[in-house]
């Protein structure tokens, strides 16, 4: 912390001079508590604190243009007002007015902070070119000491060797802490249960999985712990799991309940429809996963976020049902994608854009074979449609182009190609075409919309004389 102060915090001499300061080290070694820290403790030494998700290029586009809702409307464009009132702008020029805010020569005193960056960009912070942006800070395991510190903060005993066999890292020592305390169990019981973990858990997988003893002390405190919570309770142990396939920076109550208004409610597992239909049982799991040191609550608010480490874990460690949860992910995120009529719809939109994108990268890999089967194929289908207006709304032309494409193929396989639903997800795809100046496609698309409407609704029907304008409008295009 004294380093960081000392290279942050704003001084008279050196007002004009950006500063970067690079905190990197081990997956949860505590970079990320400790930059929330000293935010917290000094945000009043600054004019405007901002938090940028870095964790890929598409979220860091999207976190940057998102700041534009805080800044001051009257020194921002048009485009950029729209876009923190309803959503409705080209996010690339957001992101140019944000920059160009942050750089105003007399604006010198805010404090911007990038998370998780490491993934996707030209300059890895593993490189050592790196640091030549500022100066870095590496943060190494806890000492002896620092690991009692933090134990006694959540048990109040330690042994050496227990800090030693948690390679010294903050968040396995912390959820260590969580364990003994929850269960009872004291040092040299839970050394003799760490060791027992971690040999059955080498019976099971390769140790080339594993990339260092950092891993290893992650791996089998997360395991010892997860055990442990699903004795006490199924369903808390289950809404872990599905978090794995959601995205692990916001889960709140309300992003689950609408999977259950759905004509396919009695398809969901009934663990599922407990926590997502009684709000004290969601209670209960998310209480047992914070005592348990899983997940932490976001201050202020009423959503929760899980460590980016445990939820690798939590994705990598449980082979089975992965299509049983990506399906239940997919239909979560689907059903609670708001219409054009919701307030301030497309603000949830971005809520849910993160969600959004993990599910994406889940269809390829676990719901292929769910497409091949007719009684899935109702569900997935509208689920894609879902998604593809989510993705229209928010600028993402090609996976919204995608999903459509994957809920057309499914639809006519289940209802037909002139089934009123399979039509409308057509003409999604035709608006989706014409947006994009891609005429040709969105007349073929229009023209056959029309027909099917004609033969479904009538000609005067209004779907069908909306659908006869888009195709008009085309062809003059």
């Amino acid at each position: 912390m004294t380093r960081l102060t000392q290279a942050l915090l704003p001084t008279s001499t050196d007002q004009m001079r950006r500063k970067v300061f690079i905190l990197h080290g081990l997956g949860g070694i505590g970079k990320t508590q400790i930059s929330v820290e000293f935010t917290r403790k000094y945000q009043g030494s600054y004019s405007a604190v901002f938090w940028i998700d870095g964790s890929s290029k598409e979220r860091l586009r999207r976190s940057i243009a998102d700041l534009a809702s805080r800044l001051p409307q009257h020194q921002l464009s048009e485009g950029s007002r729209n876009y923190s009132r309803n959503g409705t702008a080209n996010v690339d020029e957001v992101v140019e007015d944000v920059l160009k805010w942050l750089s105003q020569p007399s604006n010198n005193q805010w404090l911007l902070t990038f998370d998780n960056v490491d993934r996707e960009f030209s300059v890895p912070l593993r490189d050592p070119e790196a640091f030549d942006l500022g100066t870095d800070m590496k943060l190494e395991p806890v000492n002896e000491a620092q690991g009692e510190s933090i134990l006694e903060n959540s048990l109040g005993r330690l042994t050496e060797e227990l800090v030693n066999l948690l390679q010294g890292l903050p968040l396995t020592i912390n959820q260590a802490g969580s364990y003994m305390r929850k269960t009872g169990t004291n040092v040299s019981e839970y050394i003799e249960l760490y060791n027992q973990a971690w040999a059955r858990l080498m019976e099971k997988q390769h140790l080339s999985t594993l990339r260092e003893d950092a891993d290893r002390s992650i791996l089998t405190t997360w395991t010892l712990s997860f055990n442990s919570l699903r004795l006490q309770s199924e369903d808390a142990a289950n809404l872990l799991m599905l978090w794995a396939f959601l995205d692990n920076r916001d889960l709140w109550y309300e992003l689950l309940t609408p999977a259950l208004d759905l004509a396919i409610a009695d398809e969901v597992p009934h663990w599922f429809a407990r926590c997502a239909g009684d709000k004290l049982e969601f209670k209960e799991c998310i209480g047992l996963l914070l005592e348990y040191s899983f997940i932490d609550t976001k201050n202020g608010s009423s959503s929760f976020s899980m460590h980016s480490v445990l939820h690798h874990w939590c994705f990598h460690t449980f082979e089975e049902n992965k299509a049983t949860m990506s399906w239940l992910a997919l239909i979560i995120v689907a059903s609670t994608v708001p219409s054009e009529t919701v307030l301030h719809y497309s603000l949830i939109q971005r809520r849910l854009l993160p969600h959004c994108d993990h599910v994406y990268s889940m269809l390829q890999r676990y719901l292929q074979d769910a497409f091949k089967n007719r009684e899935y194929l109702p569900s997935l289908s509208g689920a894609c449609n879902q998604l593809g207006l989510l993705y229209s709304d928010q600028g993402k032309m090609k996976e919204a182009e995608d999903m459509y494409l994957r809920a057309l193929a499914g639809k006519e396989k289940a209802w037909g190609p002139e089934h009123k639903q399979t039509l409308d997800t057509r003409y999604n795809l035709g608006l989706l075409y014409k947006e994009r100046s891609m005429f040709g496609k969105a007349v073929q698309q229009f023209k056959y919309v029309v027909q099917g409407y004609t033969k479904l609704l009538g000609p005067e029907h209004s779907e069908t004389v909306e659908a006869l304008n888009q195709l008009e409008n085309c062809e003059v295009d």
